[in-house]
């Protein structure tokens, strides 16, 4: 089914998002496959991510970030980092001078975001590329973010969440619990990693790590011409003040139609 790759994604993958997203987003999910939810009341006021307004581009950026998107998890709210990328080059090929990456995203998926970043740095070529948020701009979102020339914040906003994690569910001991054994055959010592009826070893545990470390390293990699300390890439988040005074962002603007303003 569509949402499958979903789950899949948000529970085998690393990821750069806000644990509380992470969350949401599936037990959203699981509410619509349980027929639960309500579509109407769901992300009803979603932006286009493209936004060509003269002298000016607008690329919105919102909700979990994910490597490709179907329907289905757009009207979760998801943004996939393609269509994200596919903003970026009509952004280029138009006549703005300059590119606002309006952001309200608590992260999402680590695939994808590599060579989005690397879209914003050859954007930043041409054009003035700026990110605002007056909400959120975290993880996987600020690593997009910070690649602009400037990056400004609300008061208010959220930013920050410098980190990665890979979150698993093993279910074997609550079979085992049931009476339920499950037997598997494998060929290749890591083709089961992840497999929910059995339990992680030790060996897979190391090897997940070290993905996860690679994918943190690549992180802070790309925001370090910030000149960020790392005891501010631990994974924590700081309103538009604080992040001001870290130097995850350069500046405090009300809402968007300020920095436009400021610029224009």
């Amino acid at each position: 089914m569509k949402y499958a790759k979903l789950l899949q994604t948000l529970n085998t993958k690393p990821v750069a998002i806000l644990p509380e997203a992470h969350k949401y987003i599936l037990e959203t999910a699981d509410n619509v496959i349980a027929g639960s939810c309500d579509f109407n009341d769901l992300f009803d006021d979603v932006l286009p991510v493209f936004e060509d307004k003269g002298k000016v581009a607008v690329i919105n950026i919102q909700g979990v970030i994910l490597p490709n998107c179907t329907k289905f998890e757009k009207l979760l709210g998801a943004t996939s980092a393609k269509e994200i990328r596919q903003a970026i080059k009509q952004a280029k090929n138009s006549q703005a001078e300059t590119v606002i990456f309006y952001i309200n995203s608590a992260g999402g998926a680590v695939q994808g975001i590599q060579e989005t970043a690397k879209a914003i740095q050859d954007l930043k070529k041409t054009k003035t590329t700026i990110a605002y948020t007056d909400d959120l701009m975290c993880s996987a979102a600020y690593w997009l973010g910070a690649q602009c020339h400037n990056v400004f914040a609300s008061e208010s906003a959220e930013i920050g969440s410098i980190g990665v994690y890979l979150s698993i569910l093993t279910l074997e001991k609550s079979l085992a619990m049931q009476g339920i054994e499950a037997n598997v055959i494998q060929a290749g010592k890591y083709k089961t990693l992840g497999i929910a009826c059995k339990d992680l070893t030790p060996e897979e545990i190391s090897y997940l790590q070290e993905g996860v470390n690679s994918s943190y390293a690549d992180f802070k990699a790309a925001v370090a011409h910030r000149g960020l300390e790392d005891e501010t890439m631990q994974g924590e988040s700081y309103d538009g003040i604080n992040a001001v005074e870290n130097k995850l962002v350069d500046g405090n603007l009300a809402d968007l139609n300020d920095l436009i303003n400021y610029y224009f």
